[in-house]
């Protein structure tokens, strides 16, 4: 089935609540009206899932990250290194073919040592789990469970797990997905037209992303200059008051206006509220970078049911040309293999015949696997989905839109208390300007 990605990596995890508040806000439409036919009641769970990631460390060369939290079997911490993130997704990933697995950070070759990009990891392995635990047949599979509660190595721990065939992996879905197969309508179950036309639509939105996080990235850096620079004028504005303005009033303090309290209080809180200004750009590029990593987890999940489909199709494949080997077999015509021997021609007649029906169950167990995943990706996730992120959008305007007002009300409030100083009001010039406006 499908790979994912591969690499590695004192605080509480940085996260703008995307999944801790739900919206409850309405979604957009998509899929097919099959959820009266399929059961997919996997967002119950009977027992509260807690889960953080925090605390990075350094061990070695690299970082390991604290994972910690409580489920129905109780509590667990461990740590893991950003490798041990990427290997859980690869084994979910190809053990849950067609399956949607929430997407980690994407590998960084260079700088992945500095602070503020181990912090960033950090909000998206967080992230990773927080998302792992709103999918309840995930969380709880034999691949995750190893991943929080086994304190060895897991890439070496998750090659311990059995291989799987057909049949189990159609037991899994059958056990997870609450579904009785017999109760699906087939004629509409194989259609995965509209998740290819998902797939074919996510380009020019993955581009306009991009476009977007270059955007929010010079805002924040535009912002960040803007408010080191504002701080520095007002803080110059205060020191010519002292230097020259204490000339013009004859040495007498009371006549300064920024520089004396409680006004030089006001400036220096109005100088020191760059981070209230940039955290809402801040939030718009964790925002991106998160709906890209999302649009290409769900890139994936879809070539992984295709992959799937293929590797059927490639059974099927063989299975025909086994049908017709043991039949020419049987009518006493011989093939390459048994051109010389009568005992390799009735061995080879053995052989097909038990694999032959081994192959059929597989092609069956295999057809009703892709068939449960195109109804699971279609006519459950993708409507899903698609309401959670849009009241993630809807969460993320209010955030941005509450951080300028608050923003621009403190800027008003401070300003105000200034420009109230009795020195100023008594000036004619004050008086202009007011009655001008």
């Amino acid at each position: 089935m499908m790979k994912y990605s591969d690499e590695e990596e004192k605080s509480t995890p940085t996260t703008m609540g995307y999944l801790d508040e739900p919206s409850g806000e309405p979604g957009l439409t998509g899929g097919g009206g099959m959820k009266n036919k399929l059961e997919f009641d996997i967002y119950s769970s009977p027992f509260q899932i807690e889960v953080t990631v925090t605390n990075p460390i350094v061990n070695k060369s690299h970082h390991e990250y604290l994972v910690k939290g409580r489920d129905d079997e109780g509590e667990f911490e461990v740590y893991r290194r950003y490798k041990e993130f990427i290997s859980l997704r690869n084994a979910l990933g190809g053990r849950w073919p067609g399956i949607y697995i929430p997407p980690v950070p994407p590998k960084k070759v260079f700088g992945n040592k500095k602070e503020e990009f181990v912090q960033e990891r950090m909000h998206y392995l967080h992230r990773y789990c927080k998302k792992l635990a709103h999918y309840p047949f995930i969380f709880f599979s034999e691949e995750t469970k190893l991943f929080f509660r086994s304190t060895s190595d897991f890439r070496s721990a998750i090659k311990g797990l059995p291989k799987q065939v057909p049949e189990d992996i159609l037991l899994k879905y059958g056990n997870q997905f609450k579904l009785d197969i017999n109760s699906v309508d087939k004629n509409n179950m194989e259609d995965i037209g509209p998740l290819l036309d998902t797939v074919k639509n996510l380009p020019p939105v993955i581009n306009l992303l991009k476009n977007m996080l270059t955007t929010s990235m010079n805002c924040k850096r535009i912002q960040l200059q803007g408010g080191t620079q504002y701080a520095q004028l007002t803080s110059q504005l205060s020191q010519y008051e002292t230097l020259n303005v204490i000339e013009y009033a004859e040495h007498d303090e009371s006549k300064l206006i920024l520089a004396k309290p409680p006004n030089d209080s006001t400036v220096q809180n109005l100088s020191e509220s760059t981070p209230d200004l940039i955290k809402p750009f801040e939030d718009v590029e964790l925002w991106v970078k998160e709906e890209l990593y999302e649009v290409k987890a769900i890139k994936e999940a879809v070539s992984s049911l295709q992959a799937f489909i293929k590797e059927k199709e490639k059974v099927v494949t063989k299975l025909h040309s086994a049908e017709a080997t043991l039949s020419k077999l049987q009518q006493g015509k011989s093939t390459f293999k048994t051109m010389f021997s009568s005992k390799k021609k009735e061995s080879e007649i053995n052989n097909l015949v038990v694999s032959i029906p081994i192959m059929e169950k597989d092609i069956e167990n295999m057809t009703a696997i892709a068939n449960i995943s195109t109804c699971y990706l279609r006519d459950f996730f993708l409507p899903e989905y698609n309401k959670e992120m849009l009241g993630v959008f809807y969460k993320l305007i209010k955030d941005f839109g509450r951080g300028q007002i608050e923003y621009s009300q403190r800027m008003v409030d401070g300003w105000t208390d200034i420009l109230g100083d009795a020195n100023l009001q008594a000036t004619s010039l004050f008086r202009f300007q007011k009655s001008f406006h």
